[in-house]
């Protein structure tokens, strides 16, 4: 069974940038890394 662990550090200004973005750019944000996790997923 694979395990991992993903640590993500971000700065303020990068987190305030995130929370302003509109959902739609959430998710489309957010793709890659949950592609990489169901093709990960056992």
């Amino acid at each position: 069974m694979k395990k991992f662990i993903v640590l993500y550090h971000s700065t303020p200004e990068a987190m305030a940038q995130w929370m302003k973005a509109s959902p739609e750019q959430q998710q489309a944000n957010m793709k890659p890394w949950m592609d990489w996790k169901a093709k990960n997923e056992v």
